[in-house]
């Protein structure tokens, strides 16, 4: 006998005939059911069945969770059987029922995600049916279809995601001071500061308004992946699976329409130092009293300040200058500044990804240090330095008078020496010096009130001069 394709069982008819022999007669199968149909014919008939028993699973298919809709993910593990094929109908329709066994909706390829073609913003289910093809062979290797079993009930999370932008510090994208773009092209921010309906790995762009830069970027209180461009005028990342809280800072950009002034911002100012136990010190002022004359200035007109204040929004660095302008050697931020004698200009600089601000303002208008000439407050070059002016500095600015040793008049320390003010450093400064180590004033007058003092020293030791 022949079996008939593959059915639970091969059904045979022999017919009698009147010689006594059998003949089969057709029998037909009901297409992915265990039922057959044949005509009953007018004699006796004999059934002479083969049975085959059902392949069975030797690993179920499992629902798989975490998996976003409309993606090529698989969304159930895979079945397995050594006694036939599995075979998958994936629907997104609660309604839906499995198709018969045999029909062309079944498929070997594991259900995928891809089952929720539309952007969900919200998780989405998947029903997933199976059965087992039996395997066709000898009689001792062939299985019958399994019955169909399902569905699988598998949640696909939403594929559509929000993200709410919350600023770190008073500047604010809501204030103007930034915009947003989605993949290119410009967003919005809902009430709340919010925008709904991204993809996973979209391109999220934060520009900067003109003067502005952007600042530090967090995803969930994580780092961030964003990517700046130069001048960090405009910070990229790609949108993470899941709802995201954009922690973010702008800050103003100090390099535009900022400036910073010591005084009333005039160059070439001059303000008197002398130097007293062994430091050197405003004339008239204490040291914060002339730091307190450094001022930065916000000329942006929509910048959240007018005015800013040290410490709270900027730090100050002091460069020295040249004769030319130039810059001689490495900053000095004020907090270290030695206030020693000199040509100086300054930039306001940011404090960091803390700060309000980004970057440095540009160098500001010069101004001097200039040396009074009161004793103890002229060092002469090869003497003590020990703040008191005395015989030995006056034998050393001899010597360098009379072997033309003189400071080039780009010296920071040349005006210590011209006493009298006349642009040149000659003999008529040697007995300034010489009057003021003696307690007199530059031109020998007596200081009033005793204010100069007297130094013995010198006074005794003037034969050797």
């Amino acid at each position: 006998m022949k079996h008939i394709n593959k059915p639970a069982m091969t059904l045979a008819l022999l017919l009698a005939a009147a010689t006594g022999a059998w003949a089969q007669i057709a029998v037909t199968r009901t297409e992915g059911q265990n039922q057959w149909t044949f005509s009953m014919p007018e004699s006796k008939v004999e059934l002479a069945p083969t049975y085959f028993p059902r392949a069975a699973f030797s690993q179920q298919p499992a629902a798989l969770e975490n998996v976003t809709a409309g993606t090529a993910d698989a969304i159930v593990s895979a079945g397995q059987s050594t006694q036939g094929t599995v075979k998958y109908f994936v629907t997104a329709d609660a309604n839906a029922t499995a198709p018969a066994i045999g029909d062309g909706a079944w498929s070997t390829a594991l259900p995928t995600a891809a089952v929720i073609t539309d952007d969900v913003a919200a998780d989405a289910t998947a029903y997933v049916y199976y059965y087992i093809a039996g395997n066709d062979g000898t009689v001792n290797e062939t299985f019958s279809n399994s019955e169909v079993q399902g569905p699988l009930s598998v949640t696909l999370l939403k594929n559509l995601y929000t993200a709410t932008f919350a600023p770190q510090n008073v500047l604010t994208i809501p204030g103007g001071k930034a915009t947003l773009a989605v993949g290119g092209q410009a967003a919005s921010l809902g009430d709340p500061a919010t925008v709904g309906n991204l993809k996973k790995g979209q391109s999220i762009s934060i520009t900067a308004a003109s003067g502005y830069t952007v600042g530090t970027i967090t995803l969930n209180g994580g780092d961030s992946e964003a990517s700046y461009n130069e001048g960090s005028t405009v910070a990229t990342f790609a949108m993470p699976q899941g709802d995201a809280t954009v922690a973010y800072t702008l800050q103003r950009n100090m390099g535009t329409n900022m400036t910073v002034q010591m005084g009333d911002g005039s160059n070439g100012l001059s303000y008197s130092i002398k130097k007293e136990n062994g430091i050197w010190v405003p004339e008239g002022m204490t040291r914060a009293q002339l730091l307190a004359l450094f001022a930065v200035n916000d000329n942006k007109a929509d910048a959240p300040k007018a005015k800013l204040t040290p410490v709270d929004d900027y730090d100050v660095q002091l460069y020295k200058i040249n004769e030319n302008g130039a810059v001689v050697g490495s900053p000095i931020a004020s907090a270290q500044f030695d206030f020693a004698p000199g040509r100086y200009a300054m930039k306001a600089v940011t404090l960091g990804p803390s700060s309000m601000y980004s970057g440095e303002t540009g160098l500001s208008n010069t101004f001097t240090l200039a040396a009074a000439n009161l004793p103890g407050d002229i060092p002469i070059p090869g003497g003590e330095r020990d703040g008191v002016v005395d015989a030995d500095d006056v034998d050393n600015f001899f010597n360098l008078m009379f072997n033309s040793q003189l400071p080039e008049s780009t010296d920071p320390t040349f005006v210590l020496f011209d006493v009298n003010n006349d642009g040149e450093v000659d003999i008529a400064d040697l007995q300034g010096i010489a009057n003021i180590a003696n307690g007199l004033n530059w031109n020998g007058s007596v200081p009033q009130n005793n204010a100069r003092r007297f130094n013995g020293k010198a006074s005794q030791d003037t034969d050797k001069k």
